[in-house]
């Protein structure tokens, strides 16, 4: 395997961080072309359920999507964790969720909602669930809002939230019991990859023969992330090429399609998430927009196809996309770039804060 491998590649995956210097341009690539392939999904499966047409038969192609996506953050959270304490990279996962997420709840819940609500507006604002809606903000996931969209989903693709932000936790937690416990911190590289192989381990084997459960589900999302802070901390030994990329992708898709191996392709496929997001590519100049386009698009082909009737799935994606960015645009300009550019000033803050405690509990060790 070794001696294959090096045909493959002279160069690991941090020697190829490091020619990079520290830029991800590669990964808002993928982040822009992962949140159009969720737009392409849900127009396809809204537009025409029954069909296979959009999905190459009865393949799960697409499902490589979202464990590409954990699989990037994985990669990158794990390096802003290391490179922050634990109380700033807390709150730059705030800051980087929850900001435009609000923006677009409250958008949906006050606005679309207000237009497109079945009810009067009087027992709309005052229904439980539109209330409940808000709590989307926090993590705890409501789909629809009192008639509208006939009952239907207003932000089905805000299922991943909560299995993100578990992630995030998970990272927190491992983070307060290395610093409690030095022997896990100097073994915290085996620690992460032996949990990966062992949560793996286990859902393959209580797989459910009858294909009771989805190709991609929270835990796959859970495993790609696992996989890809492994592939961080090993990534002085791990080899990089392009070539490898493509196989490793491949092999994923098609370990992804066999339902008793879906969750053994996770590891292939954030293997090739992460080899692709090291490519040195031009830098793109209008921001990140894929977090804008996955919040938003939702609703706007929810309105498009259900208040407005377009069926046609490729109308549909012709107009879903456009919108989505132009609604993205407005979050990445007005929301999400005007805090990440006080960024160095939050992490300074906390950093400040961090300094006062430490030195007040040294004055008073036992306060």
């Amino acid at each position: 395997m070794e001696t294959f491998l090096k045909t493959l590649t002279n160069q690991t995956i941090a020697e190829m961080a490091l020619k990079n210097k520290g830029h991800t341009v590669g990964f808002d690539y993928l982040r822009i072309g992962l949140a159009t392939g969720v737009v392409l999904q849900h127009c396809a499966v809204e537009s025409n359920p029954a069909s296979n047409t959009w999905t190459f038969g009865n393949t799960y192609v697409w499902y490589f999507i979202l464990p590409a996506f954990f699989a990037l953050s994985g990669y990158l959270v794990l390096g802003s964790l290391f490179r922050n304490s634990i109380m700033q990279f807390a709150a730059l996962r705030i800051l980087r969720i929850v900001p435009a997420l609000a923006v677009e709840v409250f958008l949906s819940a006050t606005l679309l909602g207000a237009i497109y609500t079945s009810l009067p507006l009087s027992e709309y604002f005052t229904h439980i669930d539109f209330y409940k809606y808000f709590l989307n903000i926090i993590g705890e996931i409501h789909f629809t809002l009192p008639g509208v969209f006939k009952g239907g989903f207003v932000n089905a693709q805000l299922w991943t939230i909560p299995y993100e932000l578990k992630c995030y936790i998970f990272l927190i937690g491992i983070a307060l019991v290395t610093l409690k416990f030095p022997y896990l911190q100097r073994h915290f590289s085996v620690a992460m990859l032996l949990f990966a192989i062992l949560l793996t381990a286990r859902e393959l084997f209580r797989f459910q023969p009858d294909g009771g459960e989805l190709h991609v589900n929270g835990r796959s999302l859970e495993l790609a992330f696992l996989w890809a802070c492994s592939i961080y901390l090993y990534k002085d030994k791990l080899p990089y090429s392009r070539a490898l990329t493509v196989i490793m992708f491949v092999l994923g898709v098609i370990l992804l399609e066999i339902y008793e191996t879906r969750y053994l392709a996770i590891i292939p496929i954030s293997y090739a998430t992460v080899c692709f997001g090291l490519l040195k590519l031009p830098k793109i100049p209008f921001g990140d927009l894929s977090y804008g386009i996955f919040l938003f698009h939702y609703p706007i082909m929810q309105t498009l196809h259900i208040e407005m009737g377009v069926n046609n799935t490729l109308l549909l994606m012709a107009l879903t996309i456009p919108f989505s960015a132009l609604f993205a645009m407005g979050s990445w300009t007005f929301v999400e770039k005007p805090i990440l550019d006080r960024k160095n000033q939050i992490l300074a803050f906390i950093a400040d804060f961090e300094l006062q405690v430490k030195s007040a509990l040294a004055r008073n060790p036992k306060g």
